[in-house]
Parts: C-alpha cells; sequence; structure tokens
C-alpha cells in the first residue's frame, strides 16, 4: 500500500491518480478478503523503497548505496520534525527512504510470528517491525529470555 501522504500526493497530480486508486484498491481487497478469517494479513505502507544496483525513473528506483546516503540524511531528527508540518508534496519528497531489505525482514517477522500487526503505516513501523528478533535460551537450562538485553544478562550472569 501507501500510506496516506503518498495518497494525497497521488490524489492531487493527475498523471498518478490512477496509481493511487489501484494502491487503495488492492488495500480493499485484501482487508475484504481476509478480513474476520482465519489467514492474518497486514498492509504495508512505506513512503519510497530503495535498493539494489540500477537507477531508474519509471518506475522510481534508487540504488543501495544512494539510498542508504538519503535515509541517513532525511532520516534525522529535525528532517522528520519538519516533514510532519510541511504539506504532503513537499514532506513526502523529504521522507526518509527505507531500504528494501527491511521491509523484507519485517515481512518476515510478520509471517514467522515475531510481529503481529495488521499494518505498517510509517518507515518507524516497518524498522521496528524489522528490528524483532527471536531470543533463546543460554548454554544451561532457564527460563527463555523475551529480549536481547534479557539474554545478555542471563548468559553473562552465567558464565561470570
Amino acid at each position: 500500500g501507501n500510506s496516506n501522504r503518498i495518497r494525497n500526493v497521488c490524489n492531487s497530480i493527475s498523471n498518478l491518480q490512477e496509481y493511487g486508486r489501484g494502491k487503495e484498491e488492492a488495500e480493499r481487497l485484501i482487508q475484504d478478503a481476509f478480513q474476520g478469517g482465519r489467514v492474518r494479513h497486514c498492509i504495508i505502507r512505506p513512503t519510497f523503497i530503495y535498493g539494489g544496483d540500477k537507477f531508474s525513473f519509471n518506475p522510481p528506483r534508487l540504488p543501495t548505496k544512494i539510498g542508504e546516503i538519503l535515509e541517513a540524511i532525511l532520516g534525522l531528527y529535525p528532517i522528520q520534525s519538519l516533514c510532519q508540518i510541511l504539506p504532503d508534496i513537499l514532506g513526502v519528497a523529504l521522507e526518509a527512504p527505507v531500504n528494501v531489505e527491511t521491509v523484507a525482514t519485517s515481512i518476515v517477522n510478520l509471517v514467522t510470528g515475531l510481529e503481529d500487526s495488521n499494518s505498517f503505516d510509517t518507515n518507524e513501523d516497518i524498522i521496528m517491525a524489522a528490528s524483532r528478533r527471536c531470543y533463546g535460551k543460554c548454554d544451561i537450562e532457564s527460563e527463555p529470555a523475551k529480549t536481547r538485553r534479557e539474554e545478555l544478562k542471563l548468559c553473562l550472569s552465567q558464565h561470570a
């Protein structure tokens, strides 16, 4: 899917209106098909995804190296704060892109049950979902750790 800001931009630019409507219809079909059912679904709404090694305009693609630089600069707090108050078209232009591998990891974490959500509405949601890790037991029998910090504390205390 697309974020609400991307939808607003698409609706305001005639060349992008069909693209925006297609994304909205796809989301609606997925939600209708899986609503209340046994199969889970999740709508992921990034602003701009980067990755790979090729640059293109149609469809828009940024290679990983350029995307990483833009993500680092545009992901700074002052710029993110500015994006929130700017009109949609300017705010979207300054939003940090998200790496395709981060998006893929968030999906893997959904499928494996590490993340439980019906939507990721922002790049931050995607990044947080991708950061989930499975934590197991240390060398000796103990209760499973629920977080990486707990796991590290447990392992350090057992081997101290």
